[in-house]
C-alpha cells in the first residue's frame, strides 16, 4: 500500500545568466537568460489505480476479505494517491453454520478461541541470554542436581551460603511435542531457608496432566495427543522465583506435522494446525510474560464441542469436548494454550487435532535470563549440565 504523501510533479533547476552586448546605434543594451531544467518521474499517473488493504496481514483476499483500491489525483502538480476504498476487513469471528470464512483465517465455521488468562499486575519480560551470560564463572562452587520425581522437592540452603546459582531445563512435550525452555539466574539466599524445586514432568501420550504444568492430551476411542511437558521451577514460599518452560504436545497426526510448541524464552511458540481443512482442530498458543496461551478451536457445531483449553499462570491448557487428539500446552510462568481435537463426524477414526502451544520462561531481569527452544529441540544443550541421557523431563542443578 503506498503512503499518502504529496509530491512535486515536477522539480526544476533554474541557472539564470545575464549576458550584455555592446551599444550601438543599431543595438539595443539586451539582457538574454538561459534555463536550463531537469526532471524526475511522479509517483504516479493521473488515473493509475493499484490495490490496498489496511487489515491484518495474511488476510487480503482470504474467505470475506477483499482487498481495496486507489487512485492517483494530480491537483496542482502534486500526485497524491487517494484513501483506499472498497476493502473487506475480517469479522471477529466466524458465523457458525453459515459455510464462509468470516474472519479470513482461512477456515471455514470455526468457533470462538478459549482464551488464556492474564495477570492482574504485569511483569517485566525476561531477557534472553547472550552467549557470554551462559558462561558464568563457578569456579569452586558445589553442585546439586534435582532430576524428576513428580513431587515437589526441598533445597535447603546450606550455613554460610548467601547466593546461588540455578539453571533450569523445562520439559518436552508428549508424542513429537515441543522441546523445553531455560532459564538462569544468580540469586540473594538466606542460609538454611527452604526452597521449593520443582522439575518438570516430559509430556507422554494420553489425557493426563504432567507434575509442573503440563495439559493433557485430547483423548478419545483409544486414540490420545501428547500431554504437555511441565515447568521447572524455583520457588520461595508462593513466589516463583524463576521458571522454565514445558513444551507442547504433539496432536494425534501420525506424522503429519501436528506437532506441539516448544517453551520460551519470555514467549513460548505456537504449536502447528493440522494440515487438512475438513473436521480440523486448529493450533494452540504460547504463552507470553503476562497471559496463558489462548486454546485452538474447532469446526462449529461439532458433536461434543471439542475445543483446546487456554492456558493459566503455571499452568497448560488441556483439550476438552469430544473429539480426537489435540495436544496439551506446556507448562510455565504462563501455561499454552491446548490444541483442539479434531471433529469427530462419525466417518470413523480421524486422526488429527491441533498441536499445543509452549509455555513462557521467567526470571526478573536483574536476577538471570533465559532461552527458548525451537520446534522439537530443547534450548541449550550444549550447556556442561545438560543431560546427554536426556529423557524429555525437566532438570534443575543449582551451584552454591
Amino acid at each position: 500500500m503506498h503512503a499518502l504523501q504529496p509530491v512535486s510533479l515536477w522539480s526544476a533547476l533554474t541557472l539564470a545568466v545575464m549576458v550584455t552586448g555592446a551599444c550601438s546605434d543599431d543595438m539595443l543594451a539586451s539582457t538574454a537568460t538561459a534555463t536550463t531544467t531537469t526532471t524526475e518521474e511522479p509517483m504516479c499517473q493521473q488515473g493509475e489505480v493499484v490495490a490496498c488493504y489496511p487489515g491484518p496481514e495474511g488476510t487480503a483476499d482470504v474467505g470475506t476479505c477483499v482487498s481495496g483500491t486507489q487512485t492517483c489525483e494530480v491537483a496542482d502538480g502534486v500526485a497524491m494517491w487517494s484513501a483506499c476504498a472498497g476493502f473487506v476487513l475480517p469479522a471477529d469471528d466466524d458465523i457458525c453454520n453459515d459455510g464462509i470464512d468470516n474472519d479470513c483465517d482461512g477456515h471455514v465455521d470455526v468457533q470462538p478461541p478459549s482464551l488464556g488468562t492474564c495477570a492482574a499486575d504485569p511483569s517485566t519480560p525476561p531477557p534472553i541470554c547472550t552467549a557470554d551470560q551462559l558462561k558464568p564463572d563457578l569456579t569452586g562452587l558445589t553442585k546439586a542436581t534435582a532430576k524428576v520425581t513428580g513431587y515437589d522437592q526441598v533445597l535447603i540452603v546450606p550455613n554460610g551460603v548467601q547466593s546461588i546459582w540455578v539453571k533450569l531445563w523445562g520439559a518436552h512435550g508428549g508424542r513429537s511435542g515441543g522441546g523445553g525452555g531455560f532459564a538462569l539466574a544468580k540469586l540473594d539466599v538466606i542460609p538454611g531457608e527452604r526452597l521449593t524445586v520443582i522439575v518438570g514432568q516430559a509430556g507422554q501420550v494420553g489425557g493426563i496432566p504432567r507434575y509442573g504444568g503440563g495439559g493433557g492430551g485430547g483423548e478419545a476411542k483409544g486414540y490420545a495427543g501428547g500431554s504437555g511437558g511441565g515447568r521447572s521451577a524455583l520457588r520461595r514460599g508462593p513466589i516463583e522465583l524463576v521458571t522454565a518452560a514445558g513444551g507442547g504436545g504433539d496432536s494425534l497426526c501420525s506424522g503429519m506435522g501436528c506437532q506441539g510448541g516448544a517453551g520460551g524464552g519470555a514467549i513460548g511458540e505456537d504449536g502447528a494446525d493440522y494440515p487438512t481443512d475438513e473436521g480440523y482442530g486448529t493450533r494452540g498458543f504460547g504463552a507470553t510474560p503476562n497471559c496463558g496461551g489462548d486454546g485452538g478451536r474447532s469446526t462449529c457445531g461439532c458433536p461434543g464441542d471439542p475445543h483446546g483449553g487456554g492456558g493459566l499462570q503455571f499452568q497448560g491448557g488441556s483439550p476438552s469436548g469430544q473429539g480426537l487428539g489435540g495436544g496439551g500446552g506446556g507448562g510455565g510462568w504462563f501455561g499454552g494454550g491446548a490444541g483442539s481435537p479434531r471433529c469427530d463426524n462419525g466417518f470413523g477414526i480421524m486422526l488429527g487435532g491441533g498441536g499445543g502451544g509452549g509455555g513462557s520462561s521467567h526470571v526478573n531481569p536483574e536476577d538471570g535470563c533465559v532461552v527458548a527452544g525451537a520446534g522439537s529441540l530443547t534450548a541449550n544443550t550444549v550447556d556442561i549440565d545438560y543431560d546427554p541421557e536426556y529423557d524429555g523431563s525437566g532438570r534443575v542443578v543449582v551451584y552454591y
